[in-house]
């Protein structure tokens, strides 16, 4: 069960390198960039994670739900509960909580960066307009090519921003080299997609998702091929005290 791998991965894009700028000079990106800014005590409530594992013929092997809530504790910080945990149609939760909450609180702590709007990773983007537009939710949204250089990799893909204000609609994102193997599996291709909620004043992250390919070696010899389709949704936002940002706020806050 690969738990929140959205999360763990970085979820900013880049670009060709041709023709690109930094974010700091295209004032559409920068509306995006205080948009981000201004909408960081968004904390979801509720986090849904759906993964599908299939073979290399299609058929699925495997599927996993978990549905996470985040509130606000006596203390004033934010904790975690986990309400359900599925695998495979059947209901796991009490054997598999202590799992989840561990998988959680790691994968949270490895992540770098989740935002590419967020203020503080700007000096690590490049950013290209395209000549390219397409309507996203009844808004002409304006493409937009851009890098970001992580501890690990650099990241190619695509933002869209509302024409006029600048709204972060959605991006795409592919690293430009794989992850490392680890536990024997080495991931082939991975794409990852984000949608937000659009409103300038409640702008945060409704909707990610990873499609990732990916092989495993065992037995020393045999290895088996196959595809993981995962989703997250995050739903019922409210407001922390100070600024966060989005699902890693249990990093920040424990």
């Amino acid at each position: 069960m690969q738990l929140f791998l959205i999360i763990l991965l970085s979820l900013t894009g880049t670009g060709t390198r041709h023709h690109i700028q930094p974010a700091t000079r295209d004032s559409l990106w920068q509306k995006a960039v205080a948009i981000a800014a201004a909408n960081a005590h968004w904390v979801p409530g509720l986090l849904i994670d759906r993964e599908i594992t299939k073979n290399d013929t299609g058929e699925t092997e495997e599927t996993t739900e978990v549905h996470v809530k985040l509130f606000l504790n006596a203390s004033g910080g934010i904790d975690v509960e986990v309400l359900k945990v599925m695998e495979n149609s059947q209901d796991v939760t009490d054997a598999a909580r202590s799992l989840v909450l561990a998988s959680l609180e790691e994968e949270l702590a490895g992540d770098e960066a989740d935002n590419p709007f967020a203020p503080d990773v700007q000096p690590k983007i490049q950013v290209r307009p395209l000549s390219l537009s397409r309507t996203i939710g009844g808004r002409r949204a304006v493409g937009f090519a851009y890098t970001q250089q992580t501890s690990s990799t650099t990241w190619q893909g695509s933002a869209w921003l509302d024409a006029e204000t600048g709204v972060p609609l959605s991006f795409e994102a592919q690293p430009q080299d794989m992850p490392p193997a680890e536990d024997k599996v080495t991931i082939t291709a991975l794409s990852l997609r984000t949608t937000y909620n659009t409103q300038p004043e409640a702008w945060y992250p409704t909707r990610i998702q990873v499609d990732l390919a990916f092989v495993l070696k065992y037995a020393l010899v045999f290895t088996y091929t196959g595809t993981l389709e995962n989703t997250t949704t995050l739903q019922e936002y409210w407001h922390f005290p100070i600024p966060v940002q989005g699902p890693q706020v249990l990093k920040k806050y424990p």
